[in-house]
């Protein structure tokens, strides 16, 4: 049996019964992670509480799954049919680690915490994690750590600090790696924390207590996110903060690099990338009105280069009415296409002359079909943008995994004239080896195009103010037809949608019920190891019949939906399940 097997075995075990176990929250988290790392931490990822997030699963509604009687059966088949693999998997883990599966997925209780930092000069990972009352499991573990360290020829030393015992492991071949050359771990109080930087292990021991004015807690940035992203708890189910740009030229700056590497930092203010401040947010269950709700930050003020080619502009975001209500899901966004094609145009010309690009552009229309980006597409899009999902249905001709997660597509870029667009595409399927076929569909001309993966027709048109592309050509004549049934006038969305601002960059709806129907219709009523090949041996002695009809699970799944503002310091985005 082969340990993906087990292990899969061990996860689907732990899906079943964790959420059931209705864990205590407690009064007081303590010191958390950026409280004891340095300012200049660059990659930061932090669940404050295992135990508490267990209790906002278990008590937030989508968990009621796990608890439906309705799902009894199948319950019972999976643990029959795992039992075996559950049994051989945990006599090895007793064997070889000297503790239950139980034992160790119980280890993580309180904060799990990872952060990327820079002190001294030197960059680390970190990790910390709260084990609780497995103090005697962790000591099992690490033992076991230290014997086959030892049987590979890696010696472990010990060194006394601010009344702590690290342990330290030399990385072999690694005496000249100024950011990984070791690996070093220590347990205080019911904590355990690795580092592969001795310098930032040690500075989170001596300020263990977290009262340090120069720690990570601190950092603007950072201390922005945690107020933008409240979701009204004392602390998240997870937080996490990303500065990519303040990495490099931390990295630069620091000397590690060689001396040819130096000009990179020089050449980030000219791309505009330098704007980027970073990115950070929160995620949360059971918040009030939420099931569950997700808030992020972008950081970003004021953007220009290529940062300016990705900015959105606030306006009216709602659907058309010829969006009808059974799709899947909608999304839509404001792009600033003219913002866009400037700011790449400006980039263009300061690394050659200026008016550089509009010769370019010039000289490119004379060219092949003769078309003109900017005057013939750039200067014809209004920059809204649209996606919409399909019903759900696996598009046809697609078999195997891709089947499970294939529905029809399509993307519409909005037009200020369709007349001009119209005669575009017609002037592109007369260019010489032009794969697609051209039809007529009601008032519609439809570019059929051949897809060379296999499954359905793909197809290009110009249709209700949109160029239009699809996975699927059956989509395309849905929204051209128009419906009677429009999605902006469904329960679900208006109920989504209330809590949209008025005006808004970008939203999105989700019918998680449409989307995941024939999903789960596909496995219930066929072979899961067809579905996921090399996992026969797990789904062979599995019934997937004794699911129950999508009726039990469909009460579970509650329509989602986001949106994107304009912040102080970027953009702000939300993204939420309301409950029922």
């Amino acid at each position: 049996m082969r340990l993906t097997s087990r292990v899969a075995a061990v996860a689907i075990l732990g899906l079943l019964t964790g959420p059931m176990a209705h864990a205590q929250e407690t009064a007081k988290l303590g010191v958390q992670a950026d409280q004891r790392v340095p300012e200049s931490t660059f990659v930061y990822f932090s669940i404050p509480s295992v135990n508490v997030m267990k209790e906002r699963m278990a008590s937030s509604h989508g968990s009621g799954i796990w608890t439906d009687p309705a799902f009894d059966e199948f319950k019972g088949e999976i643990m029959d049919a795992l039992s075996g693999q559950f049994d051989e998997f945990k006599s090895e883990l007793e064997e070889n680690l000297g503790v239950t599966p139980k034992e160790l997925l119980q280890i993580p209780s309180g904060q799990v915490s990872m952060a990327i930092s820079s002190i001294d000069d030197e960059f680390g990972l970190i990790f910390f994690i709260d084990f609780g009352d497995s103090r005697r499991v962790v000591d099992g573990l690490m033992k076991k750590m230290a014997t086959a360290m030892d049987a590979e020829g890696v010696k472990m030393e010990t060194e006394e600090f601010s009344g702590t015992e690290i342990n330290v492991f030399a990385i072999p071949g690694q005496d000249n790696n100024p950011i990984a050359n070791s690996l070093s771990y220590c347990i205080r109080d019911t904590e355990l924390v690795v580092s592969t930087s001795m310098p930032l292990l040690k500075n989170a021991l001596s300020n263990w207590d977290g009262s340090d004015a120069d720690t990570f807690s601190t950092n603007g940035n950072w201390a922005y996110v945690k107020e933008r992203c409240n979701s009204g708890n004392a602390q998240p189910a997870m937080s996490w903060f990303v500065d990519p740009i303040g990495l490099v030229n931390d990295v630069l700056s620091s000397g590690m690099l060689p001396p040819a590497a130096a000009g990179v930092g020089a050449f980030l203010p000219v791309l505009g990338v330098d704007k980027l401040n970073g990115m950070g947010g929160t995620m949360d269950m059971n918040v009030g009105k939420y099931d569950v709700i997700s808030k992020t930050v972008y950081l970003c003020k004021d953007p220009t280069g290529v940062l300016k080619v990705l900015t959105l502009k606030p306006g009216d975001m709602t659907p058309p009415k010829w969006i009808p209500k059974a799709v899947a899901m909608y999304s839509g966004m404001n792009w600033d296409v003219s913002g866009a094609y400037k700011s790449i145009e400006d980039l263009v010309d300061s690394f050659q002359a200026p008016g550089a690009m509009a010769a370019q552009m010039d000289q490119l229309a004379n060219q092949g079909p003769g078309v003109h980006i900017k005057n013939d597409i750039i200067d014809q899009l209004t920059g809204k943008i649209q996606v919409i999902g399909g019903e759900g249905a696996p598009q046809e001709g697609v078999e195997g995994p891709a089947a499970l997660l294939s529905t029809s597509m399509a993307i519409a870029l909005g037009c200020k004239d369709e007349g001009a667009m119209t005669k575009l595409l017609t002037k592109l399927t007369e260019t010489g080896g032009f794969p697609g076929e051209v039809r007529e569909f009601r008032d519609s001309t439809i570019i059929e195009i051949p897809n060379p993966q296999g499954g359905p027709t793909m197809a290009l048109t110009v249709v209700r103010g949109n160029l239009m592309f699809s996975t699927d050509v059956k989509l395309v004549e849905q929204l051209a037809r128009g419906t009677d049934e429009s999605l902006v006038d469904s329960p679900a969305y208006k109920r989504v949608a209330a809590e949209f601002p008025s005006k808004t960059m970008a939203v999105s709806f989700v019918d998680v019920k449409t989307s995941y129907k024939s999903m789960y219709d596909s496995l219930r009523g066929g072979d899961p190891a067809e579905m996921f090949p090399g996992m026969g041996e797990l789904f062979e002695n599995i019934d997937m019949s004794k699911l129950p009809e999508f009726s039990a699970v469909a009460k579970y799944l509650l329509p989602s939906g986001g949106y994107t503002v304009p912040d102080d310091r970027g953009a702000y985005s939300q993204t939420f399940t309301l409950k029922p």
